[in-house]
């Protein structure tokens, strides 16, 4: 793809050691706590799909930011997730939450937004009185899916955050968020990465086949993984909560999006070995991440 000398081409032993130590001695404050603001009552899943992805991959504690009115749905399957308990206004969040959202994230080491989250303007309106808020503080934040659609649509959105940022589109996504043809980033997607990455200042993370992750100094890693095993629902859900749980570890945001792509990858081609590269679910990579992230630590 390039000669360029700030391109790597990911392999074990490169995330091997970006991989966060665990000493004996530790307690879960060690590790970490994200907080989310993810899922909605169309996509309610991909809350359970993203606290489990940062809960699998190592994070000490994980918090949900979810309507009064789907905890008991998702209390049921995240029985290791804390909630922040949102007020309601017809069934989503109120506008008025983004005021306890701001005040969670203080005491966060990560803030995780979009996955599943209702694409309206309400959510919009709540996701940018948050995350854009001049009192919202200095937390690394990961936004993926419907927090990238709401970006999309703000002027210069990148000079109004806080912090360092991760962005995780799809090529359709990423389209949206430059306004360059599809065509047009497909036939260059690792110099668009690198490019909007330093135009932005956030790390990009440009999914699909052999994923690169750019970052706001002109580095990037590229993913040794193509699988179509991962082409279903819910798998970004996964990959979003695992790069925010790496970084709620201390990862820089480049190290942490970087390990999270890769051991990803490792686990889809590990599943794809006993089942195929079709009908792998979201969810099976998520029993499948310790086991990985052992294995990688082990080569």
């Amino acid at each position: 793809m390039s000669d360029n000398d700030n391109v790597t081409y990911m392999d074990l032993e490169v995330v091997k050691s970006l991989l966060p130590d665990r000493p004996d001695d530790s307690h879960k404050g060690n590790f970490g706590k994200v907080l989310a603001m993810v899922g909605s009552p169309s996509y309610i899943g991909a809350a359970h799909l993203a606290c489990e992805g940062a809960s699998r991959v190592g994070a000490g504690l994980v918090t949900l930011a979810i309507s009064r009115n789907l905890h008991p749905i998702l209390a049921s399957r995240l029985t290791e997730t804390t909630y922040l308990l949102l007020d309601e206004d017809s069934g989503l969040p109120c506008l008025e939450s983004y005021e306890s959202i701001i005040t969670a994230a203080e005491n966060s080491q990560a803030f995780l937004a979009g996955c599943g989250l209702d694409p309206s303007s309400h959510t919009t309106n709540i996701l940018t009185h948050s995350i854009l808020s001049k009192r919202f503080p200095s937390v690394p934040m990961v936004l993926d899916a419907s927090a990238l659609t709401c970006l999309s649509t703000l002027d210069g959105w990148w000079f109004k955050l806080h912090g360092d940022t991760v962005v995780t589109p799809h090529i359709s996504e990423m389209a949206r968020l430059t306004g360059i043809d599809i065509d047009e980033i497909k036939e260059d997607r690792l110099n668009t990465a690198i490019v909007k990455a330093a135009e932005w200042g956030v790390v990009v993370v440009l999914k699909g086949p052999g994923t690169i992750i750019a970052s706001p100094d002109g580095l990037a890693r590229v993913s040794p993984y193509v699988n179509a095993g991962l082409a279903s629902a819910g798998t970004g859900d996964v990959l979003a909560g695992m790069i925010s749980g790496l970084v709620a570890q201390g990862l820089s945001s480049f190290d942490a999006a970087s390990c999270a792509v890769y051991i990803h990858g490792y686990v889809a081609d590990a599943l794809r070995a006993t089942k195929g590269n079709a009908g792998i679910l979201a969810s099976d990579l998520l029993s499948n991440i310790p086991n990985s992230v052992n294995d990688i630590r082990l080569e």
